[in-house]
């Protein structure tokens, strides 16, 4: 809660935290602070374990409208095959596909520690009632994602309706 000239404005908790950021960067400013971070940084983390570790956390990943069962197939099949041949590697972090793609990825992956994620939410425009994507992100769970990245409303998002976030029901 903020007060203007004795009125108090109600402000909610992700407004009160973007302001203790400037979000308000030019492209110079960016492209300065970038290259600072890579003169600073680049030399330090140039070696096998930051790069073992950044390998590992990489997420497979396919997405496509045209996806059909043979390509998410052959996905897993690379990352089946990544493991026995390169053993002192780490296998990638996590595979990604739409939910309907799910059993089969689950059915298919031989590698442990390798996650199965699934973007739910109506991805990619959340544009669906709360019901659609509760079942949707049911579903995956069931059929064996590990992990689910539920898209936002970015809609809601761009008009500044960041409390849609913080409760579930309204998104």
């Amino acid at each position: 809660m903020e007060t203007n000239k004795g009125k108090i404005i109600n402000t909610s908790k992700y407004d009160a935290m973007l302001k203790q950021y400037n979000l308000n960067l030019t492209d110079e400013e960016v492209k300065a602070a970038v290259k600072k971070i890579i003169a600073e940084k680049v030399a330090e983390n140039d070696n096998v374990e930051v790069k073992k570790f950044l390998l590992g956390s990489v997420e497979l990943t396919s997405l496509r409208t045209t996806d059909t069962d043979e390509e998410i197939l052959a996905m897993i099949e690379k990352v089946n095959r990544f493991d026995s041949e390169y053993p002192a590697l780490p296998h990638v972090g996590a595979v990604c596909a739409y939910p309907s793609f799910t059993r089969l990825m689950a059915d298919s992956l031989e590698v442990d520690g390798v996650d199965i994620t699934n973007v739910t939410g109506s991805f990619p425009s959340s544009q669906a009632v709360l019901e659609v994507k509760t079942v949707e992100t049911a579903l995956a769970i069931k059929d064996g994602a590990t992990q689910i990245d539920i898209v936002l409303p970015v809609g809601k998002f761009l008009s500044g309706d960041y409390e849609v976030y913080a409760t579930p029901s309204a998104s």
